[in-house]
């Protein structure tokens, strides 16, 4: 019995490493855009902000890179060509294909791309439609590239995480509306979970993520996630509840905001890397982040990196 057990146990270890990540029938859903000028310079902001630091290349493509950053737990990143070429890009890909993607990770091909690449479940149908036109203008970011971009190398971890815990998410059955900009922490909420995904980072673990409901999400906003920097080096994420220790509770609007759109560090200095500044962020996103950072549940965790 003991030797038939272990023949299933390292049946199933093979089974997961030799089949790798599972692939899913891709949705079948109509997603419109309408493009123009205000659309196209509205998504290239969100763009700068949520795609540039993964998939901007040495040239200023967005034409992918090795992500040397990503934890070590998932295995080697290379991050996609998303440039407008018709074989190692997106260019083949519809409007429609693209949102499905953006939303449950599901590819046109039906490939199932890792929760290294979020999920915007919550982003509304007007930001959405913003992004794609910016992906279909004529910006020079977004101009094809002849790059055929390396495939990722997924660590075991991972394969076993696409197996029994990360899957696709459900593409909306109803449309997504933006939120009430006039609403304070209404309106940050929607930026924190759906828009600029602050939470998987700034929670406790990528695995213990909840992105259908973010803020059941492990230890929510309350750092210590391991991530990162250029060099290799571990640095874990910061606490962002109003804890007044070891969060941002003593921190003023101004001071958040400095931080948030140019990354200074109220006690001297710059933020580090993954942490990037939000500089083409808008003053009053930030006061809202901040509105709403200061209503959630307050996290008693001194991360490691705080001095």
């Amino acid at each position: 019995m003991v030797g038939a057990l272990v023949c299933i146990v390292l049946l199933a270890i093979a089974f997961v490493y030799f089949g790798g990540i599972p692939s899913y029938d891709p949705p079948k859903v109509v997603f419109e855009v309408k493009p123009d000028s205000a659309k196209v310079e509205e998504g290239a902001r969100l763009a700068t902000m949520l795609c540039g630091a993964c998939h901007m290349a040495a040239d200023g493509s967005y034409a992918g890179r090795l992500m040397a950053e990503a934890p070590k737990d998932f295995g080697t990143v290379y991050s996609a060509n998303i440039t407008a070429h018709p074989e190692w890009g997106i260019g083949k890909w519809t409007n429609s294909e693209i949102a499905a993607f953006l939303r449950t990770g599901i590819k046109p091909s039906g490939q199932f791309a890792p929760l290294y690449m979020p999920r915007f479940v919550h982003m509304s149908d007007q930001d959405m439609e913003s992004i794609i036109a910016f992906l279909r203008s004529n910006k020079k970011e977004v101009e094809a590239v002849a790059l055929e971009q390396k495939k990722p190398e997924p660590s075991f971890w991972v394969k076993f995480l696409c197996r029994v815990a990360w899957k696709p998410m459900e593409y909306p059955k109803v449309s997504i509306q933006a939120p009430d900009t006039n609403n304070l922490e209404v309106f940050g909420e929607y930026l924190v979970n759906a828009r600029y995904d602050c939470y998987p980072c700034h929670s406790a673990d990528f695995s213990k993520m909840d992105m259908l409901t973010p803020t059941n999400s492990l230890g929510y906003l309350g750092g210590g996630n391991k991530l990162f920097q250029m060099d290799g080096k571990e640095i874990f994420s910061a606490n962002i509840t109003p804890h007044p220790d070891h969060g941002i509770g003593r921190w003023s609007a101004d001071e958040f905001k400095a931080a948030l759109r140019f990354g200074k560090n109220p006690k001297g200095g710059l933020l580090r890397y993954p942490m990037l500044p939000y500089s083409l962020m808008s003053d009053k996103e930030a006061e809202a982040i901040f509105a709403y950072l200061r209503t959630v549940p307050v996290i008693n965790n001194k991360v490691k990196r705080d001095s």
